[in-house]
């Protein structure tokens, strides 16, 4: 006789905690193609064009850091 045993005191099961990290990495693939497009972007800029915008050269990846993730990376 065959005994299944199974465990639902995480409340998802494996498969489903797989598929949720696979898709926690697609988004965190896809912001940070957005963070390197807003970086590459912006450091193409010339100073005095960044200076335009109230910035400077070094402040750039702070301001894409800003853009893409929000305040949620803030202390990074």
């Amino acid at each position: 006789m065959a005994h299944v045993a199974t465990h639902e005191g995480f409340g998802h099961s494996l498969a489903t905690r797989i598929r949720a990290a696979f898709e926690s990495m697609k988004q965190a693939r896809v912001l940070r193609g957005e963070y390197s497009r807003t970086v590459n972007e912006l450091s193409g800029l010339t100073d005095r064009e960044l200076h335009d915008f109230g910035f400077s050269r070094y402040e750039i990846h702070d301001i894409a850091n800003r853009h893409v993730y929000g305040d949620q990376f803030r202390h990074l």
